[in-house]
């Protein structure tokens, strides 16, 4: 009753092989390798998890 319709070659060659791990991204700041940008608030990289941190303003005065 359901004609089977085999899948793309593209997707068999995933479920045999596996996808491949996405290349590294680099900062643009520090250049290592990183996993999360911070942006300002013009969409612009300000750094990374490696080279940006955080502080309680009450703190840095």
């Amino acid at each position: 009753m359901f004609q089977r319709i085999p899948d793309a070659p593209w997707i068999r060659k995933a479920e045999n092989d596996g996808i491949p791990d996405p290349p590294p991204v680099f900062c643009p700041v520090c250049l290592e390798e990183a996993e999360i940008f911070y942006l300002d608030i013009n969409k612009d990289v300000v750094g990374c998890d490696r080279c940006v941190s955080t502080a309680d303003p009450y703190d840095t005065a």
